[in-house]
């Protein structure tokens, strides 16, 4: 069975009072609650992203303040090394080198200075940076004008070398064509050498006919020959100078050196006694010298006497003839005892 409500009126004449609904305003405040968060986000988005491009733009700027100190100190400490590198340079200083070498010297000290300071201030003065930097600017300019000048003269060894070898050529060809029986030799440098020293050996004189005998004086001023060693007052030494072609006509030294039977030297300083070079035997001592007058290819007959201030000794003397280094002949005389007594 169905139920109805209606309005009594019965016994009623006041008319029924409708109420209107009440607003409802929670959509509104939602919506505006969303739209404050929303606001809210994209201000700390936009806010983060402002941010983020802050730290990235300072970020990019300390890179470059990084990257102009790597450079500053990459520059000065490449001068360093170039520097070093030229330590082995092996050429001859000209003027114009040494007065590089004190610019050099000087404008790496300023630029040393420049670099403690730079460094000092932590790498942040930035006066500090373009002094360094225009300083290892000078001293690279200064490195690069050497070694410019280094190659210069290097080129002008090289040219001269070249020069001197083709020069040297000509000259060995020069004297091997005039000497062709000496052309299996290395160089004519060694020719020439050998050439001079048989020349030098071939003008060598020799002595022959020796003939040394003891010679006693008189009162009256006559002379006797003695081989009785008590009577000897001197000896009395002839030889001859053979001819030759090589030797040149002039003044010729000789020198006389005579040996005691004891096979002592005999010297007498003051009589001229003395030492000399042998090439054969060295450092050797010589009784007396002589100057002879030599002509070219003409043999020379040499004769002198040798008289000392000491009794002569029996037994065998002997005579070496040294000239040009080189013992060129020798004699002997023997001196005996003489008498039945003496």
């Amino acid at each position: 069975m169905s139920t109805f409500n209606y309005p009594d009126t019965s016994g009623s004449t006041e008319v029924p009072t409708v109420k209107p609904p009440k607003k409802d305003y929670r959509n509104v405040v939602y919506a505006l609650l969303t739209a404050g968060l929303l606001g809210s986000l994209g201000y700390i988005w936009f806010s983060k992203k402002t941010e983020k491009e802050n730290d990235a733009k300072q970020e990019q700027q300390l890179a470059s303040q990084i990257t102009k100190t790597d450079d500053a100190e990459l520059n000065y400490k490449a001068a360093l090394v170039q520097l070093d590198s030229m330590t082995i340079l092996n050429t001859s200083k000209d003027a114009s080198l040494v007065e590089k070498d004190n610019s050099i010297n000087r404008l790496k000290a300023e630029a040393k200075q420049a670099y403690d300071k730079y460094i000092s201030s932590g790498k942040t003065d930035k006066q500090a940076y373009a002094n360094l930097q225009n300083k290892v600017n000078q001293l690279n300019e200064e490195i690069a004008g050497y070694k410019k000048r280094v190659a210069e003269l290097e080129l002008e060894n090289q040219n001269l070398t070249t020069e001197n070898t083709t020069v040297k050529a000509e000259r060995d060809q020069v004297k091997t064509d005039l000497d062709a029986t000496k052309t299996d030799l290395e160089n004519t440098k060694t020719v020439k050498q050998q050439l001079e020293d048989k020349v030098d050996v071939g003008s060598t004189l020799l002595a022959n006919n020796f003939s040394i005998s003891g010679v006693n004086e008189k009162r009256n001023g006559k002379e006797k020959e003695t081989s009785t060693a008590k009577k000897v007052d001197k000896l009395r030494i002839s030889f001859d100078l053979d001819a030759n072609r090589i030797t040149p006509t002039g003044k010729k030294k000789i020198y006389v050196s005579i040996t005691a039977p004891d096979g002592t030297p005999v010297t007498v300083e003051a009589l001229g006694s003395g030492k000399m070079t042998s090439r054969e035997e060295g450092e050797k001592f010589f009784t007396t010298s002589i100057d002879v007058d030599y002509n070219q290819g003409q043999k020379k007959p040499i004769s002198f006497d040798w008289k000392q201030n000491a009794d002569f000794q029996r037994g065998d003397y002997k005579v070496e003839v040294y000239q040009n280094g080189f013992k060129i002949g020798e004699g002997k005389v023997t001196l005996k005892k003489g008498g039945l007594f003496g």
